[in-house]
């Protein structure tokens, strides 16, 4: 059995628009006045799939292993055991603390 921390998470691609406006006004008086107006638009980048639209995903984050339990015939046996728990840690690239390896009982 695999333990995940957390869940699986999307990041979709975003098209964002940023205008920026300044008007500088100025009266008869010699006085001044400056105006910044900012708008921005940020809108989820869709694509089509067939007849429906679903968002474009740039990255997926998969959830990290929190620890694997592992139930095997003959795991009594240290040798076995030893050579079990290697061969998780070494293809999930976990550390020994993370992995536990039980015999199975009849």
């Amino acid at each position: 059995m695999v333990y995940f921390e957390g869940s699986t998470e999307s990041q979709p691609a975003y098209n964002i628009n940023e205008n920026i406006k300044t008007i500088q006004e100025k009266d008869s008086q010699g006085g001044t006045r400056t105006t910044n107006e900012t708008n921005k638009s940020i809108n989820v980048v869709m694509m089509n799939e067939g007849s429906s639209q679903k968002p474009f995903i740039l990255k997926q984050i998969n959830p990290s292993i929190g620890g694997v339990i592992v139930v095997a015939e003959r795991a009594n046996d240290p040798i076995i055991k030893e050579t079990i728990k290697n061969a998780v840690k070494t293809v999930l690239n976990l550390p020994a603390n993370k992995v536990t390896v039980e015999p199975m009982k009849k």
